[in-house]
């Protein structure tokens, strides 16, 4: 995952998420669908606290031996 900033109090699409993390759109789809990645609506739009995405990237990074701020 690329390195822009992500900010825990905004929520963001999978597509915005896709452009600042540089993760496929449908690689966000199946973590969602697996229940890693919350997600809920707004105005018929899914979309992703960055607070739970910064936790689920710190989770994957300290399971790598990475460890990288994504804030």
């Amino acid at each position: 995952m690329t390195n822009h900033r992500i900010q825990k109090d905004k929520t963001y699409t999978l597509f915005e998420l896709s452009d600042r993390t540089g993760m496929r759109v449908a690689e966000l789809q199946e973590l969602v669908h697996r229940g890693k990645l919350p997600s809920h609506y707004t105005d018929d739009t899914e979309v992703i606290n960055g607070k739970d995405f910064l936790e689920l990237a710190e989770q994957i990074d300290q399971a790598e031996g990475n460890f990288h701020h994504y804030e």
